[in-house]
């Protein structure tokens, strides 16, 4: 909450701590800044209102993601029109749904409607775009960020947990013993030490067996604390340091390629490790590198780069023919190869289905084109399979280039074309499919659409029912 922002104020840039933000505020967001608060994206230093951001705070994903700006707003780049703004934002409470957002400007007499696409969430980083301004819709406990925090659970090893319950358990028996003697010693200065006093005294502030007792307790708790063994504590912390140490200098968990050793950043769980049997993640890349190539692929019921059966064997393409030759292609990914020619033989002959699925590759994403040099493009893509197909359809031929809030620019086999991109479809957990629809330069409109084979399989017509049961057979 120290961190600073700069918050606009009467048409002029004030450095503000986050802990000030208020809802209403306009704030400027420069690149590799976090976002203070849930804003909404009014204008950005981008074409068309665009602004990338990274939410690996929010969700672990490190690929960044697109975020737009209203084209009402987008416009308004300068503070000084920025200070004239007067729109009013009416959404929903806040919430902690992270994946969607609701809600409507009112500006100028109009009303414009709202969705996640144009909101920057507090955790997020502005990547690559030199500054944005957002208005801040929810800010401080009322972030989605903050909704989402709950309380941190402390983890504990099971010889924790043990040598707790062993401590309380000798605690426990250090006090039976005090209350034992204490008893005993009331009862003795009571019948016997009574009659000591002609040599002995009690001390003023003794005034009875029984307050004499309530001394020796806490005499005896003292005199035997040793009991309750704190050492262990030490003992065990110490031996973590050592299996650390060993963890660190174990070469089987030693990268070579990155010259890289396992280190323990911790001395928590590590007896921990020994017991793990079952690893069980939700999620691709947790435990993997995520790397997707596009090797293999079915069009209209040809297989190409798949394995086939050769005289009763199997055989691979790559090992009866040669790779893919791109050289024809100058925007080509060098790094990219194909073990199959056939496939490139197809597209140069025109085959139709051939270069409709490389179209589909072409225009059914999210993915963000920049070229930082003459003939050098890279791609932004969301997730790794995206940026993989898009990559093979650069290489056969038909290369995103661009795309802006209406259109999306593709070279096919080397001509410039401008599809209009009326309605996108985003993936999601439910539909498991994405879609988009397009107008190409004929004027026609197309639905192109990607996703899982089961859930595409429904949507079928029943005369398909051959080419589906050949796609099958090169899927399984």
């Amino acid at each position: 909450n120290n961190r600073g922002s700069q918050v606009l104020m009467n048409g002029i840039l004030q450095n503000e701590r986050w802990m000030n933000v208020r809802v209403g505020d306009i704030i400027k967001l420069e690149n590799n800044q976090f976002v203070a608060a849930d804003l909404l994206l009014l204008s950005s230093s981008e074409p068309h209102g665009l602004c990338y951001i990274e939410t690996a705070e929010l969700d672990g994903e490190t690929n960044m993601k697109v975020r737009q700006a209203i084209p009402v707003t987008s416009e308004l780049g300068d503070t000084n029109k920025l200070a004239m703004f007067d729109g009013e934002v009416v959404c929903e409470p806040p919430n902690n749904k992270l994946d969607k957002f609701c809600g409507t400007l009112y500006w100028k007499g109009s009303k414009y409607s709202l969705s996640n696409q144009n909101m920057l969430l507090r955790g997020c980083v502005v990547r690559n775009t030199e500054c944005c301004f957002g208005l801040v819709i929810f800010a401080g406990p009322d972030t989605k960020l903050m909704q989402n925090s709950g309380r941190t659970k402390f983890k504990r090893t099971s010889i924790d947990r043990l040598m707790n319950t062993l401590v309380l358990w000798i605690f426990g028996f250090l006090v039976c013993m005090g209350v034992i003697l204490a008893v005993g010693n009331a009862i003795w200065e009571y019948e016997v030490g009574v009659h000591f006093q002609i040599y002995l005294l009690w001390d003023v502030a003794v005034d009875s067996a029984f307050f004499s007792g309530f001394l020796s307790f806490w005499s005896y708790i003292i005199i035997l604390n040793t009991v309750v063994p704190i050492s262990l504590y030490v003992s065990v912390e110490v031996i973590r340091l050592g299996h650390s140490y060993f963890i660190n200098w174990d070469r089987r968990m030693y990268c070579l390629r990155r010259n890289t050793a396992a280190e323990a950043r911790t001395t928590t769980l590590n007896e921990e490790l020994g017991q793990v049997e079952y690893i069980f993640s939700d999620k691709t890349g947790t435990l993997t590198q995520n790397i997707m190539i596009f090797n293999k692929c079915s069009v209209n019921g040809k297989s190409y780069g798949e394995v086939i059966e050769v005289l009763g064997t199997k055989d691979t393409l790559s090992e009866r023919d040669e790779p893919a030759d791109f050289s024809f292609n100058p925007l080509a990914d060098k790094k990219f190869s194909f073990p199959d020619s056939s496939l490139l033989e197809a597209v140069k002959v025109g085959d139709p289905f051939v270069h409709d699925f490389f179209r589909l590759l072409s225009l059914c994403h999210t993915v963000m084109s920049e070229e930082k040099h003459e003939g050098e493009l890279y791609y932004k893509a969301q997730s790794p399979d995206e940026g993989a197909l898009v990559t093979a359809a650069r290489n056969f031929g038909f290369v995103f280039r661009s795309r802006t809030p209406k259109t999306i620019t593709v070279y096919e086999m080397g001509k410039p074309i401008t599809y209009q991109l009326l309605a996108i479809l985003d993936f999601n957990n439910l539909r498991k499919r994405m879609s988009v629809i397009v107008r190409n330069p004929e004027g026609k409109i197309r639905l192109y659409c990607k996703g899982a084979d089961t859930i595409l399989f429904e949507r079928l017509h029943l005369s398909n029912c051959e080419l589906m049961s050949s796609t099958t057979e090169h899927l399984n």
